[in-house]
């Protein structure tokens, strides 16, 4: 059993395997961010995750062995939200 957390957005899943947790993390951050955009408040979270982005930057030191570190894109485009993991 794999978890995957979206830490600044309200996300949790699961799946069997890294790759299934890792693509339902995926599907909810876009399905959050899809909801987001059709509500109105998308820019203001972009804005938010942006400034996070700046906050933290990992050293040498923070990083734990064995663990992954993934970064996820997403960008608007023809008012979709694409993403790449």
């Amino acid at each position: 059993m794999w978890n995957g957390e979206a830490v600044h957005l309200p996300g949790a899943v699961y799946g069997n395997s890294l790759e299934e947790s890792m693509r339902h993390l995926s599907d909810a951050l876009l399905t959050h961010l899809e909801a987001e955009q059709q509500v109105g408040t998308r820019d203001a979270t972009i804005q938010y995750l942006k400034t996070c982005a700046r906050e933290k930057c990992l050293t040498i030191e923070e990083m734990v062995p064995n663990r992954l570190l993934s970064r996820f894109n997403a960008a608007v485009q023809n008012q979709k939200v694409m993403a790449l993991v």
